[in-house]
């Protein structure tokens, strides 16, 4: 035991003092800051306990902290708890100390551990890099000089400098991903920490992997190792490979076959297993056949271990200084480190300290999506469908039937084995087959409910129904629905426990003397399914019996389809929480950046719902960089005054012939953008044949090809015409005569009934706000400043965007929008004022076309 003053400063012990007093002389649990004499010298209360105990909050110390908390009774023997946590803080590099509740006396468990020596980034050395005549301009054609980027990479290497977060809206054009690349290669490479890049499209993933990384690393000469790592389910799982294979008759219904089979032979050929080799998209319940899944992993024990192509990914991912990956991955691998409390070992990602997050202004919604939960009545059937299902009226397949299979081919005359064998047949298959019934039971009581509750039914036929307080007192809810759900969730759990049973005899079989079947194959996949069949239960449960105010719950169904698919969903209500606990406070540098985090210049949208608001503003830089385009001379906003509001009858008439009128100007060479597919499908009706016929212009459509498609032959053709939806209004990047108009329906508001829109609404009008102002209009603006984005994409680029949503002129919010945008020529007025302008904005650019191609083709001679 020394004297506190050999091990802290003395203004530590003052605050160390202060704080036991002030919670009573109760357990305390502190962190400890060190100087390069390894005393601390600063100490953060992080936890307040009883006379006996204190919860530790382990995870938000650094290598060289030390953890610090006080025994009340003076006595400071460390408890085997306080050992157990010690090691493993120690392991991390990590002190542990044990104080009196007057500070006066420490028991040093684990010493503190000298600190890091981190090499800083120089910012002036860093801008050289990016300056003209610089590394970069001389190895990279084309390149432009911006100062913007400069900007952005100066304040990137000072939140890695000082451990802060920074928050950077950087406008199209200002080269944001090499203004991050640039310090996090150099962090890593100089620091040996590695960093995570996560992304939330698969199109700037690529973009960083193939162009960007690459790129830099040659200008550079730099070594550095980026690694793009997917989640488990997109490979192939070569034990369960095998497994079809070997019963394949059994495992594969007859209409799956022939895909089955073409998955199994690239399975022997491809070189990285993932689904991105195969030459086609399977079906989802095709791959969950033959894909690798953490529950039903068999790790070192797995034949294929050494070939296994997670491992090998893994591997990869462990050798790289940059990962790559998207958010919904990242979420993922932070869940397992909260629950772990571990940030330095391997979890789904090997160990990392800083983290970059591209296209931030998704991440509210990626963070609901990964902390929610959703159950389906098709999912439900498809579990039960791997467990067993009737190929036809002879032929029975399914992991229970292929079990069967193989305990018939099994030494006739053991008891056990027979008896699991009656088991299945007249136990397991009959409940399986209740089952469907009572699933089918309670999603149909469901469906007629919500046919039944006086809901609004959307243009695309879907019904969504919020689940509060409000239902509890529904007749119809309390006497058909509830008794449904309950049967089916008790004969749930009931399967769960008869599959357990089965997995108990299948052990005991295997270890009878003789016996030299394995079923480990058989036991791995049977208690996967079990588990999920009762995670499904506990969704379910939750979503219909749940309570308390902290989740949003809800049904939904597609009432038009030929088979109505209902689904039952439960997300947070506030992200924020969670993003502050298990990204903010973890690491020590977190970016934050996309074109689009303001609202009218100010970040105080974004600084709420994700959470900077419960983090030390002291840590927190925003900065918001103009695009370097002059968007003055490259871009006319016409804004139509006599169309009529979109909840107007005669909108969609309105809308058609003037979309048609402003295509007859451009020429085709339009992104006509929808807020929902049911006006995109009905403007695309009315308009392509006449596109074609009038024009020439052909006409693309959102869902008739896959996105990549789509936009290869939306390039190619260059006077064509895209309609899309939401999805394109970001995250799409066209340049030159390809794109020189982008037309906006409407403005994209969220469906005002939608859920989760409606119960955060809720919770700010509850708080005493203004949830239209404060939540509807920023939300629809960030969108439609990514919409309005999709035009000018390099310093050539010209062209227009047209609003046919005159609420953005007419209505008091409408300004929050305008003025949002960077600075252009803005046209309001009639639709022939508008068009007027259009017009002579197209005739220039075809005259200076002519003269580009007259110029070109003299060249060429």
């Amino acid at each position: 035991m020394l004297s506190a003053k050999r091990l802290i400063a003395q203004n530590a012990i003052t605050a160390l003092r202060t704080e036991i007093e002030s919670a009573g002389g109760n357990e305390v649990f502190f962190i400890g800051a060190t100087n390069e004499k390894r005393m601390v010298v600063k100490v953060i209360p992080l936890a307040h306990g009883n006379q006996d105990a204190v919860p530790a909050i382990t995870q938000h110390a650094r290598p060289g902290d030390v953890v610090i908390h006080n025994h009340p009774g003076g006595g400071l023997t460390p408890s085997s708890a306080d050992i157990s946590i010690a090691s493993n803080l120690g392991q991390a590099g990590v002190g542990f100390y044990i104080i009196n509740n007057s500070a006066t006396k420490v028991y040093e468990v684990v010493a503190a551990f000298a600190r890091e020596k981190l090499e800083l980034l120089q910012e002036d050395s860093l801008a050289d890099m990016l300056r003209p005549g610089g590394p970069i301009a001389r190895k990279l054609k084309n390149y432009e000089h911006r100062q913007q980027q400069i900007e952005m990479m100066r304040a990137v290497a000072d939140a890695f400098n000082r451990n802060g977060i920074a928050a950077i809206e950087a406008g199209t054009g200002t080269g944001k991903t090499f203004a991050y690349l640039i310090p996090a290669i150099c962090w890593a490479v100089r620091n040996k920490e590695r960093v995570v890049l996560s992304t939330n499209t698969i199109n700037l993933q690529e973009q960083l992997m193939r162009k960007d990384i690459p790129a830099l690393l040659s200008a550079l000469n730099i070594e550095c190792k980026a690694a793009l790592v997917k989640g488990r389910g997109n490979y192939i799982c070569l034990r369960k490979a095998a497994m079809l294979e070997r019963e394949f008759d059994l495992l594969a219904a007859a209409d799956e076959r022939e895909t089955l089979q073409h998955i199994l032979a690239w399975s022997k050929q491809t070189r990285d297993g993932s689904r991105s080799d195969l030459n086609f998209v399977p079906k989802a319940d095709l791959w969950d056949k033959v894909n690798s899944e953490s529950d039903s992993c068999a790790r070192v024990n797995c034949a294929h271990f050494a070939d296994c192509f997670v491992n090998r990914a893994r591997r990869e991912a462990a050798c790289a200084d940059l990962l790559v990956v998207n958010h919904h991955l990242l979420f993922a691998d932070l869940s397992v480190r909260n629950a772990t409390q571990s940030y330095s070992d391997m979890a789904i990602l090997p160990g990392y300290r800083r983290v970059i997050l591209d296209e931030a202004h998704n991440i509210e919604d990626s963070a609901t999506s990964y902390f929610g939960s959703h159950i389906t009545r098709l999912g439900l059937l498809r579990l039960l469908g791997r467990i067993h299902h009737a190929q036809s009226r002879r032929q029975e397949g399914g992991l229970i039937s292929a079990l069967r299979a193989k305990l018939m081919r099994a030494p006739a005359g053991k008891e056990r084995v027979e008896d699991l064998i009656l088991n299945i047949q007249e136990e397991i298959i009959p409940r399986k087959n209740d089952l469907e019934h009572y699933i089918n039971g309670a999603f149909d009581t469901l469906l007629e409910f919500l046919h039944n509750y006086n809901l609004t039914q959307r243009a695309d036929g879907e019904l969504k129904m919020r689940i509060g307080t409000s239902l509890r007192d529904n007749e119809r809810w309390s006497h058909d629905c509830l008794p449904a759900v309950e049967k089916l969730l008790s004969e749930l759990r009931v399967f769960v426990s008869r599959l357990a049973l089965v997995l108990k005899k299948l052990e005991e079989i295997e270890r009878e003397k003789g016996s030299d079947t394995d079923f480990s194959d058989d036991r791995i996949e049977i208690n996967a399914i079990a588990n999920r069949i009762d995670s499904a239960a506990s969704t379910v449960e939750d979503v219909i019996f749940g309570e308390g105010i902290d989740h949003v719950r809800w049904i939904e169904a597609q009432v038009r389809a030929k088979n109505p698919a209902v689904r039952l969903y439960s997300v947070p209500l506030d992200v924020g929480p969670a993003l502050a606990e298990q990204v903010y406070v973890c690491f020590p540098t977190v970016v934050l950046t996309s074109a689009t985090l303001t609202v009218e210049g100010r970040f105080d949208f974004l600084f709420s719902r994700i959470g900077l608001d419960k983090i030390d503003e002291e840590r927190i830089r925003f900065l918001s960089l103009p695009s370097p385009f002059n968007f003055a001379e490259q871009a006319v906003l016409g804004i139509p005054t006599d169309v009529p509001n979109p909840g107007d009858s005669g909108f969609r008439d309105v809308l058609v012939s003037t979309i048609f009128r402003c295509l007859s100007i451009t020429q085709g060479r339009a992104f006509l953008l929808f807020t929902s597919f049911s006006m995109l499908g009905w403007a695309y009706r009315e308009l392509a044949p006449r596109l074609e016929q009038e024009l020439g212009v052909n006409a693309l459509r959102q869902g008739d090809d896959n996105r990549t498609a789509l936009l290869e032959r939306f390039r190619r053709d260059t006077t064509s015409v895209l309609f899309a939806t939401l999805s394109f209004w970001e995250g799409v990047d066209v340049e030159g005569e390809s794109l020189e108009c982008v037309v906006l329906a409407k403005l994209p508001f969220r469906v005002p009934d939608d859920p989760i829109v409606q119960a955060r609404a809720e919770d700010i009008e509850r708080r005493g706000g203004n949830p239209f102002i404060e939540f509807s209009v920023p939300l629809a603006v960030i969108k439609f400043k990514q919409g309005f984005g999709r035009l000018i994409r390099n310093r050539t680029d010209h062209g227009a965007v047209l609003i046919l949503d005159k609420r953005v002129a007419a209505k008091y919010y409408g300004r929050i929008f305008l003025n949002s945008l960077p600075p252009c020529r803005v046209v309001r007025g009639t639709c022939d004022e508008v068009f007027e302008e259009f017009q002579t904005l197209f005739t220039m650019l075809r005259r200076e076309q002519i003269v580009s191609d007259v110029a070109e083709t003299e060249k060429g001679d």
